[in-house]
């Protein structure tokens, strides 16, 4: 899977489908499953949630009953991963060889990293 927590992601498709300047921005990813390809995108699939009195949910006591709304999973075919420079996009993984070190055990000598296939920014890289 190429998205991973903190990115910014774009919803394709679904009823909390992105349009106009919400589909530029995208939202963030809260949580990733890798075992079943599903994501948390924060403030999208929304469901109601019914608490009961005395329950504690996430941390939280409930004195009253009531209802609340959470994020939902989100499957990974359903979102794309989105740039800052140019928007939704597609991703590729560039694969740049380390230089050598003595120390290093024999194995592969690559690091990987995503790369945008329109401007070729890196998603891996930490901001300067």
């Amino acid at each position: 899977m190429k998205i991973k927590r903190g990115d910014r992601v774009v919803i394709i498709a679904g009823s909390d489908r992105a349009e106009g300047e919400e589909r530029a921005r995208g939202k963030i990813v809260k949580r990733v499953d890798h075992k079943k390809d599903r994501l948390i995108v924060q403030g999208s699939n929304l469901v109601k949630r019914h608490i009961r009195k005395g329950m504690t949910y996430r941390g939280e006591r409930f004195d009253r009953g009531q209802i609340i709304n959470q994020e939902n999973w989100i499957h990974v075919s359903n979102v794309q991963l989105c740039c800052p420079k140019c928007g939704p996009v597609k991703v590729k993984i560039e694969r740049t060889e380390l230089p050598e070190n003595p120390n290093r055990p024999n194995g592969p000598q690559f690091f990987k990293k995503r790369v945008c296939k329109k401007c070729g920014h890196g998603f891996d890289e930490k901001p300067e």
